[in-house]
């Protein structure tokens, strides 16, 4: 797309510019001297450089897409400069920060009855989703962040995040957890939840051709990466505005 030649025209120390297109797409910005002249002097990163391609244990598999919009938006990052780690699983206070950061990390006041959050990092997320009733903790004055979120877990969050922070309504009908052989074993609190998730946003786990739903199960980052994904794109078919930059 063509960025409007007076689009910048405030920005006179204009540094860094992160374009998500190709270089060829940059070739045919046009920027003149009354408006983008600010683009001449700045350093320009593309998609090319800025996708998961730079981490050397993501492959070009089914998890790639979600893996890549996750950290293309800024909503996960790498352990370290050169891996994602897919296979890790993902903690509480993971999936929480991905929620904030999708939030656009707004101000948050007071705090929670958890006596174990420990580090400043995800703090703000956790306080943000515990009172907008995003989250619950594990117990009364624990919310457990640094043990992993199961699959039944990043369902209820997930909905909730649907239901009470973007405040939209359902527009679908529910899954029947009776049609996958572990559907008894979801937990009662985490069943109407898992309803909705297992009918728009969580696949089910297939082992030896039978699919699973696997609810205590660890959601590992690249699974995650393609829950949040898919919630993103779902979400704008209901919400029809884009999640990450509403």
């Amino acid at each position: 797309q063509l960025i409007n030649m007076h689009a910048f025209s405030d920005c006179t120390s204009l540094k860094t510019v992160e374009y998500a297109g190709s270089q060829d797409d940059w070739d045919r910005v046009g920027y003149y001297e009354d408006g983008n002249e600010q683009f001449l002097d700045a350093e320009i990163h593309f998609a090319n450089l800025l996708t998961a391609d730079k981490f050397a244990d993501v492959s070009h598999d089914w998890a790639y897409d979600g893996i890549n919009y996750c950290y293309t938006h800024r909503l996960m990052r790498g352990i370290d400069s050169d891996r994602f780690a897919p296979k890790l699983a993902t903690t509480r206070a993971q999936i929480v920060q991905i929620l904030y950061e999708l939030s656009g990390a707004p101000a948050v006041s007071g705090g929670t009855p958890f006596r174990d959050l420990t580090q400043s990092w995800y703090r703000k997320a956790v306080v943000w989703a515990y009172q907008n009733d995003v989250v619950s903790g594990t117990s009364g004055t624990t919310f457990s962040p640094e043990a992993p979120v199961t699959r039944e877990q990043i369902g209820c969050i997930m909905m909730n995040y649907f239901f009470n922070v973007l405040k939209l309504k359902q527009q679908w009908a529910l899954a029947d957890l009776s049609e996958y052989p572990d559907g008894d074993q979801v937990s009662p609190w985490a069943r109407a939840s898992m309803q909705h998730a297992m009918s728009m946003i969580i696949s089910g786990a297939e082992i030896n051709g039978v699919v699973y739903i696997d609810p205590q199960g660890d959601a590992t980052r690249e699974q995650v990466a393609t829950i949040v994904a898919e919630f993103c794109q779902w979400a704008f078919s209901v919400n029809g505005r884009d999640l990450y930059h509403q």
